[in-house]
């Protein structure tokens, strides 16, 4: 399990780190800890060019590759740790194909993948002769990929349900691409930049590259000043 998930959101047109796809105000990293081994989860966002408060931003969909490093700040910059992140999928928006039949408010019913590392699910918060209506995100879920989307939808499984006989629901899925992966500070070569100082400042930062089926390009999407500390257990 991982205790401590460093979740990060990138707008990646202003190249900055924000609090939450709904939030955008700037985000400031915690400080790091020579010898960790850190869980990251990152999100790269667009700005929604059909605006509204509580949609800010919009997803990037595409498989964009990205590395995510500290890098000591010098006049010929180092990498201390990096990391190439893996690309997985979120679960983003989902709405309705066919609302099926012997649903009731309440039920939850699980998208069907077959690459699923935790599946999504949704919440049913309307239903109208047992036809849904309207339902919310319950879990996003990780896949790792989105495979094809059929017209007629993709189809989900009953989970919590007050009918046993409920069946027929398919949604429209967004997914969102994440990406993932383990910044290692515990290295020897990290140990050593650190020598006997109590903390460094760092530069961290993310660059994307080699989006599939595109043309191939590399660029930094953000960098921002980090501290790194000592760890005091040897």
């Amino acid at each position: 399990m991982a205790t401590n998930l460093l979740k990060l959101f990138c707008d990646v047109s202003s190249k900055k780190l924000v609090k939450s796809p709904f939030d955008s105000s700037s985000y400031t990293l915690p400080s790091f800890f020579n010898g960790d081994k850190i869980p990251v989860e990152m999100q790269l966002l667009l700005p929604n060019d059909r605006g509204g408060l509580s949609s800010q931003y919009k997803p990037v969909t595409e498989a964009v590759n990205v590395e995510l490093g500290l890098v000591d700040v010098a006049q010929s910059p180092t990498e201390r740790a990096a990391v190439t992140m893996d690309i997985k999928y979120k679960m983003w928006s989902a709405e309705i194909i066919t609302g099926g039949t012997n649903w009731n408010v309440g039920d939850t019913a699980t998208v069907t993948t077959t690459t699923s590392v935790n599946p999504a699910t949704v919440k049913i918060t309307g239903a109208t002769g047992g036809v849904v209506n309207a339902v919310e995100i319950l879990d996003e879920g990780i896949i790792t990929t989105t495979g094809a989307h059929p017209a007629t939808g993709v189809t989900t499984t009953k989970l919590v349900y007050a009918n046993a006989s409920s069946t027929g629901l398919t949604l429209r899925i967004e997914w969102a691409t994440i990406h993932t992966g383990y910044l290692d500070l515990s290295v020897s070569a990290f140990n050593t930049y650190m020598g006997s100082d109590l903390s460094k400042e760092t530069s961290f930062e993310a660059r994307a590259y080699n989006i599939a089926g595109g043309t191939a390009y590399e660029e930094t999407i953000f960098q921002t000043t980090a501290t790194v500390k000592a760890d005091g257990f040897k």
